[in-house]
């Protein structure tokens, strides 16, 4: 049952609770305010450190820049308009809270207890859940831009709709009793321009072999076109050949759109993780039963580069098709006519 001191102290405000509450000289013993209806109050900047806030009302409070370090949250009801942004929620027990839709942005909430755990839909942006444990928690919808899960416990979790970008951190992650089939993970979004492609697109491509195709017709067009060079200022053959030669068109722009291939596949040979280069993603999650977030994050490393292969392969695919329809419509024309 919460003290009934400590209610009373709340309502006079940051400064005042902060001078006045200290948390027990004995690192097991909680300060009790646990039952209370917290709800609908700003405890921006208050500290808390080491309370017991199990079985509370917090729905539409604002903890906002809060220390909550060592708190006990056990039972307590969250709504969406629980704020915890800039929060202090270091080695806090939250077993089975459902912090769903909740804003928790640049959170630190490092070796904590977040087992059991709904984060649907929450913002959990730029926070840092360093070797917590998040075992059989859902993460659907939440948005985890720059969240850091170093070493987290991510075993048994669901990953519907999730949304990640190349900043968030799996590093370490403990996925070992993970049920990679079913985690939902294949439903995980990127941000902004990375939903259109990423390197799992560009290795589509890039794992032809264009790359030997592209060096080889390239040297080939410069052979060829050194050659007429070379003859049209020496005159070397005289027989049946009026001079000068012309340059044809097609062969040029052969020549710069395999010159764009060769740039454009040699930044994804250079650039693109080994991991995507070697497996595809549907080969690493059920042929090797790794969780599917290792590959994700590996496919948004290195976003301008990206952006360069892409660009160049893109341009000089077109060139050469443009240059092979244009040669068949020649062809055709000749045939048929």
């Amino acid at each position: 049952m919460a003290n009934q001191d400590y209610i009373k102290k709340l309502d006079d405000g940051r400064d005042a609770w902060n001078t006045f509450y200290k948390p027990h000289p004995e690192s097991h013993v909680f300060r009790d305010l646990s039952g209370a209806d917290l709800s609908h109050k700003n405890f921006s900047g208050y500290n808390f450190k080491r309370a017991n806030f199990q079985n509370c009302n917090m729905k539409g409070t604002n903890f906002e820049g809060a220390c909550l370090d060592k708190v006990q949250m056990h039972g307590t009801a969250i709504d969406k308009n629980t704020k915890f942004d800039n929060a202090s929620m270091q080695n806090i027990n939250a077993n089975s809270v459902n912090f769903s839709g909740c804003s928790m942005q640049n959170v630190d909430a490092k070796n904590s207890s977040f087992s059991h755990t709904n984060f649907k839909d929450a913002d959990i942006s730029s926070s840092d859940l360093s070797q917590c444990n998040l075992s059989y928690s859902n993460f659907s919808g939440a948005l985890l831009k720059n969240t850091i899960l170093r070493s987290a416990n991510l075993n048994e979790t669901i990953w519907e709709n999730t949304t990640i970008n190349d900043k968030t951190n799996f590093y370490l992650a403990d996925f070992t009793k993970h049920d990679v089939f079913n985690d939902k993970s294949d439903q995980i979004n990127f941000v902004g321009i990375r939903r259109l492609f990423d390197w799992r697109t560009i290795r589509q491509f890039g794992r032809l072999p264009v790359f030997e195709f592209s060096w080889a017709v390239m040297l080939i067009a410069l052979l060829i076109i050194n050659t007429i060079g070379f003859l049209n200022h020496t005159k070397f053959i005289q027989v049946s050949i009026k001079y000068p030669i012309p340059y044809p068109d097609q062969l040029i722009l052969t020549l710069i759109g395999s010159f764009f291939l060769v740039i454009g596949t040699t930044i994804y040979k250079l650039r693109c993780p080994k991991r995507v280069q070697e497996f595809s993603e549907t080969q690493w999650v059920e042929e090797h039963e790794k969780a599917r977030h290792f590959y994700l994050i590996e496919c948004l490393r290195y976003p301008l580069s990206q952006i360069i292969s892409a660009f160049f392969l893109l341009l000089g695919a077109g060139l050469s098709l443009y240059v092979v329809l244009f040669r068949t419509y020649i062809a055709a024309s000749y045939i048929i006519g």
